[in-house]
C-alpha cells in the first residue's frame, strides 16, 4: 500500500484547516488567528493542494495584521507559491521579496519545531518558488 503525504488529499486538508481557522477565530487571539490562517496558506500553497483556498487563508491572515510574525510570513509565502503555480511571476516575485523582509524581522532562527522558519526552511520555500517560477 502506498502511503500518502498528509497534504496530498486536498479535500481533507481543507476540512482540517477550515476547522482550525474556525477555532482560532473563536479564540479572538490575534496572533493565533494570523498563525493558523498563515499556516493553512503555506501548507495548501506549498503542496498545491487547493490554490483558491490557500489564497483565501493567506488574504485573511494578511488582513488580520501586517505586523511581522511567523503567521504573516507563512501567509505571504503561501500566496507567493500560489502565484508561482499560476505563472503569475510578477506577483510571486513581489511576495517573495515581501516574505524575505518579514523573515528578517520575524524568522524563528533559534526555534526547534516543525513550524519554525529558520534560514534553511526559508531556503526551502525559496527553492520551491524558484522551481515553480521558471
Amino acid at each position: 500500500m502506498r502511503r500518502r503525504s498528509p497534504g496530498s488529499d486536498g479535500a481533507k486538508a481543507m476540512h482540517w484547516y477550515r476547522m482550525a481557522a474556525k477555532a482560532a477565530d473563536a479564540s479572538e487571539d490575534l496572533d493565533t488567528r494570523v498563525w493558523v490562517h498563515g499556516r493553512a496558506a503555506i501548507a495548501l500553497g506549498y503542496e498545491g493542494a487547493a490554490l483558491p483556498v490557500a489564497d483565501v487563508f493567506a488574504d485573511q491572515a494578511m488582513a488580520l495584521s501586517d505586523r511581522p510574525s511567523l503567521g504573516l510570513l507563512n501567509a505571504v509565502f503561501g500566496k507567493a507559491h500560489t502565484a508561482a503555480l499560476r505563472s503569475d511571476r510578477a506577483t510571486a516575485r513581489r511576495l517573495l521579496a515581501e516574505g524575505r523582509r518579514i523573515f528578517d524581522r520575524a524568522g524563528s532562527h533559534e526555534q526547534t519545531s516543525d513550524y519554525a522558519v529558520p534560514h534553511w526552511r526559508l531556503n526551502v520555500f525559496t527553492s520551491l518558488f524558484a522551481a515553480l517560477a521558471t
